[in-house]
């Protein structure tokens, strides 16, 4: 079978490879790259939450990078848990892979209880986390911050909209 990939290059590649491993031609054609976003991360925080593997790595260059590892940090899964100790982490807690997991993991923890959470995210969310945590009593007592964004690519460099990234992978029916 043919199959092209369109996430973000290293995301990709990791794709590609388990796709060729079982006997696909890949084509690998990223339509977006992730690029980190300055943000005003202040200090006292109690715990960070990532949600993607993307995250970690967009602060490893932050200035309040130093202060952040050391505080416990909830991960969505395995992949997003990596990422946390590639980027200096060590107190970290792993859901089991979605969303859902990690609000009643964090929930189950009250990990809000010696201040506010650190949601480090990116512009586009799959799921609505501080809703969810904020319906099950864990107040959202700051904004989350967005660590990154995803920029969508074309060749001649503009943007493409969700609509035309979804016709561009082939994934026009039904989307």
């Amino acid at each position: 079978m043919r199959i092209i990939v369109t996430r973000p290059q290293a995301d990709s590649e990791r794709t590609a490879a388990a796709l060729r491993a079982r006997g696909h031609k890949v084509l690998v054609a990223p339509l977006m790259q992730i690029e980190p976003v300055a943000a005003d991360i202040r200090p006292s925080w109690a715990a960070v939450i990532v949600t993607s593997a993307n995250a970690p790595g967009a602060i490893v260059t932050h200035p309040a990078h130093a202060a952040l590892v050391k505080l416990p940090v909830f991960a969505v899964g395995r992949r997003s848990t990596d990422a946390c100790r590639e980027a200096g982490f060590t107190n970290i807690v792993t859901a089991g892979g979605d969303v859902r997991d990690l609000v009643r993991l964090i929930v189950e923890r009250r990990a809000d209880a010696v201040g506010p959470l650190l949601y480090l995210a990116g512009e586009d969310r799959a799921a609505d986390l501080i809703g969810e945590l904020h319906a099950r009593g864990i107040a959202r007592r700051r904004p989350d911050r967005r660590t990154a964004r995803a920029r969508h690519r074309r060749r001649d460099g503009g943007g493409l909209s969700r609509r035309h990234r979804a016709v561009s992978a082939g994934a026009d029916r039904g989307a």
